[in-house]
Order: structure tokens, then C-alpha cells, then sequence
């Protein structure tokens, strides 16, 4: 039997454990822009509702121009569940367009919500 910090990844019956810390799925990191009716009608407490039950880090936040702006960091399935949430939004929203581009910027260990910028 073969060991390494992780645990076992061999042995007689073939046998393989992984790193707790190894994801099987691949990560993606997107910036969302959504536009059209979608202040005031409680999209981003729509987007921390969605991404509370998922393992997804990144923040939302209002525009001054009248988006939301959000980025989403986890498993690429995850992810895309939440951008195809976007198109739709809470009831109340009206969404015209929503612009997905690769994230790049610091690392994040959370989801938060920001300030309008």
C-alpha cells in the first residue's frame, strides 16, 4: 500500500482516496454585468440567496449606471447554474442583458454583498 499526505491512493483491491482538499470538478471565475430592471427589486439578495446554497465565493453589488454587477468563483457547474439565474432574476426583475467575462482579480474566501459603486 502506497501512502501520502492525503491519505491512501492505492492499495491491493485498487482502491483510491483523495486529498480532502482535491475538486474533482473544475474551478471557473466570471464577472456578471446585468442589465435592465434589476435594482430595486431585490436581485442581489436574490444572488446571495442562490450562491448560500452552493460552495461559490465572489461579492454582487448595485451600479451607479442601474446594474448589478456580481463575480462568482467555485465548481464550473455551480457557476453556470448562477449565470443562467441571472437571465431570469427575482420575480420583479426585468433583465435586458447579462454579460459574462472571466474574473480576474484578488482571491476571495467569501460571498459578500458590497456597497453601490
Amino acid at each position: 500500500m502506497r501512502r501520502d499526505r492525503g491519505g491512501t491512493y492505492g492499495d491491493q483491491r485498487g482502491a483510491c482516496r483523495l486529498p480532502a482538499t482535491v475538486s474533482l470538478m473544475p474551478e471557473r471565475a466570471v464577472r456578471v454585468v446585468i442589465s435592465g430592471r434589476v435594482q430595486g427589486v431585490g436581485f442581489r439578495a436574490f444572488i446571495a440567496r442562490e450562491v448560500a446554497r452552493r460552495q461559490v465565493v465572489g461579492w454582487v453589488r448595485n451600479r451607479r449606471n442601474s446594474t448589478v454587477e456580481a463575480v462568482f468563483i467555485g465548481e464550473q457547474d455551480e457557476v453556470q447554474d448562477l449565470v443562467a439565474l441571472c437571465h431570469d432574476g427575482p420575480g420583479p426583475a426585468d433583465v435586458s442583458e447579462v454579460s459574462v467575462t472571466e474574473y480576474v482579480g484578488p482571491a476571495l474566501t467569501r460571498f459578500t454583498e458590497l456597497p453601490t459603486e
